[in-house]
């Protein structure tokens, strides 16, 4: 389902954007602002706990973990459906922002685009140009952060995250980041999850039980039609597409250990609070029997929201 979907006043969600979401963001970046500076800086560390500089480290700690990527693997559909939705052309540059092993460099690769990839982490870097180079593709990888990304201004044709920009601690310097490298009237289209779905709920509690403070971010919210707009309402043509994937595990053990893992959902909470970690795995099977299928194999369909704009034209001097 598209945003062209009727809602229940009658009227598209598109056509409701345009009539009342502008008028409602300015409103609401106003209260942003308030919460963050006028320079769109976090809050003090005093004001809202753990620093957004920690929460860089953590997440760079959680990734930097070893071992398999189980929950990856089950996001390579996204990856797929968010190139085809960017209609990413053939010689295109392009870059995978919060690339992790790299899923959507692949694809992007796959289609022709000119592709480069980037990662929080040093050692998924080190994962995702291992794998990408097995494949025979010759992708450029780079350690970075998505809010100071090395790219010049301007460059890229596409640029697209999935369910990896979500992470930045202040998600306003993300989106400024994205939309810098990407070139007048390019594509800039992301992954992420929506309120109430299992993979925002399982987000949800993975950083509820890390200790993150709410006001520096909450991944699993860019999915509301509201944020994805104050989100990226400098964009043009902004689309937020409806989407699911549907996870699927042999049991329950092997969705822990895929939600767990160090790129999961609440792989970072169970590096940070080891001692909760069965309390966090009663959790979250509670929250995939609400959700999904839960004798014999585990299938829990999770709806995803896709979103995409353009980079406005430059204006004539």
């Amino acid at each position: 389902m598209s945003s062209k979907a009727p809602t229940e006043h009658g009227l598209s969600r598109r056509a409701l954007f345009g009539a009342g979401l502008g008028r409602l963001a300015r409103s609401r970046l106003e209260q942003l602002e308030a919460l963050t500076g006028e320079d769109g800086s976090a809050p003090a560390a005093a004001e809202r706990g753990l620093g957004a500089g920690q929460l860089e480290q953590e997440l760079r700690r959680a990734f930097d973990a070893g071992g398999p990527q189980p929950f990856l693997r089950q996001l390579e559909p996204v990856a797929e459906r968010l190139v085809a939705a960017a209609r990413v052309e053939v010689g295109q540059l392009a870059l995978d922002v919060g690339a992790g092993d790299g899923n959507v460099a692949l694809a992007l690769a796959r289609r022709g685009a000119v592709t480069e990839a980037c990662d929080l982490a040093p050692a998924m870097v080190e994962r995702g140009r291992a794998r990408t180079d097995g494949e025979g593709m010759a992708i450029e990888w780079h350690q970075a952060d998505v809010e100071a990304l090395p790219s010049g201004d301007r460059v890229f044709d596409v640029v697209l995250s999935s369910f990896g920009a979500i992470w930045a601690p202040r998600p306003d310097r993300a989106v400024a980041e994205l939309t810098r490298v990407c070139r007048p009237e390019g594509t800039i289209a992301l992954a992420v999850p929506v309120p109430r779905g299992f993979l925002g709920d399982a987000i949800a509690l993975g950083r509820e039980a890390a200790g993150w403070p709410a006001k520096v971010q909450q991944p699993e919210r860019w999915g509301r039609y509201e944020t994805a707009y104050l989100h990226l309402f400098g964009l043009e043509d902004l689309e937020v597409l409806d989407e699911t994937l549907q996870l699927d595990f042999e049991d329950a053990d092997e969705l822990w250990d895929a939600l767990s893992s160090p790129a999961g959902p609440l792989g970072r909470a169970r590096l940070a609070r080891p001692d909760q970690a069965d309390d966090l795995r009663d959790q979250v099977l509670r929250l995939a029997a609400e959700h999904g299928e839960m004798s014999g194999r585990v299938v829990i369909p999770c709806p995803y929201a896709l979103l995409i704009g353009r980079r406005p034209p430059e204006a004539l001097p």
